[in-house]
């Protein structure tokens, strides 16, 4: 008797499930301001200041689509573009001086479980996922003033750009918001999120580019220059974390 009562009760507990179970397609748009950031420094009217930036900020564009197991346990699966803010540096006081300009941007996917605070038409949730960057570029623009106008006849403009590729970037993620259901299967949510995650290249390349009032010239190195970290000299570690908010729309193909 008592094995029966339990087996009616994993029924039931099996229908309710598939009650609650669907099916979503969804899309955001967010901005995502500095968290995580490393330290640089800035000359502004000859005084020195430290800068400190984050390469994760800035806009970032997602689309993908969940799946809910039950009314509060479901799991979404995205692809997003992160787009960094470029940060800018001022380099002196004294000749050489010029400007550093560095940027980030991501290609992602981004798995996460979610949780959800049952059903009606403002519905909160809570979501954790794996930030895994697969094509990531980091930007890093040196320009130099000349180093001295009044001895040197034909004094150069020196530019160096840098560009790192190579490796993925990783971290972890976070949000907290809610779906407005507007219909029974089309929603609008707005979501706090946070993004912990950095990124180590493998490889850069480094163009020099060297400007006179008579001539120019310019040099690329290899596009692919190895980056030792066993030497601890070049080994940059990029830091991609924001702090920031989304704004979307979800589309429920099924609700049973």
């Amino acid at each position: 008797m008592k094995k029966n009562l339990f087996c009616i009760f994993l029924v039931c507990i099996a229908i309710s499930a598939s009650k609650a179970q669907s099916l979503y397609i969804g899309g955001n748009i967010g901005y995502g301001f500095r968290a995580g950031s490393v330290e640089s420094y800035s000359y502004d009217a000859n005084y020195l200041k430290h800068v400190k930036y984050s390469l994760g900020t800035g806009f970032n564009v997602n689309l993908g689509a969940g799946y809910m197991f039950t009314k509060n346990i479901g799991a979404e699966f995205n692809i997003g573009y992160l787009a960094g803010k470029k940060s800018t540096q001022h380099l002196g006081p004294y000749p050489p001086t010029g400007t550093r300009k560095i940027n980030a941007t991501s290609l992602y996917i981004n798995p996460s479980l979610v949780l959800r605070a049952g059903e009606g038409k403002i519905i909160p949730y809570g979501k954790v996922g794996v930030f895994l960057g697969l094509v990531n570029q980091v930007k890093d623009f040196y320009h130099m003033n000349p180093y001295n106008t009044i001895y040197i006849a034909t004094p150069a403009i020196t530019d160096n750009r840098y560009t790192y590729k190579g490796g993925i970037s990783t971290g972890f993620t976070s949000a907290f918001g809610a779906d407005i259901m507007l219909s029974d299967r089309f929603a609008v949510y707005g979501e706090l999120a946070l993004r912990l995650a950095s990124y180590s290249p493998k490889h850069y390349k480094q163009e020099t580019i060297t400007t006179t009032s008579t001539s120019s010239s310019s040099g690329t190195y290899e596009k692919h220059i190895p980056i030792d970290y066993s030497s601890g000299q070049l080994a940059p570690i990029y830091p991609l974390s924001a702090i920031g908010f989304n704004v979307g729309v979800h589309y429920y193909l099924s609700k049973k």
